[in-house]
């Protein structure tokens, strides 16, 4: 049985070519997900941040008990150090 060099030659930049078209496909939707998620979790912190300075900007004596949650919510979240 003879091997026919240029059928396999031709077979194969097709694979590669689908495979890549279907990398870049998959690329660009986790891309834009990652991108989603990246912006989501931006805009929470930066209204997390927001919060928690307009409750330490208050004077203590001002304060809410909303203020003090929002602190301590925001505080519990870090480690002790030893």
């Amino acid at each position: 049985m003879e091997l026919n060099s240029n059928a396999l030659i031709k077979k194969k930049p097709f694979h590669i070519t689908f495979a890549n078209k279907r990398e870049n496909r998959f690329s660009c939707h986790l891309q834009r997900d990652l991108t989603e998620i990246c912006n989501m979790s931006m805009n929470y912190f930066q209204s997390i941040r927001d919060a928690v300075q307009e409750c330490l900007q208050k004077e203590p004596k001002d304060r809410t008990e909303d203020d003090i949650e929002t602190l301590l919510e925001f505080i519990q979240h870090f480690r002790v150090g030893y």
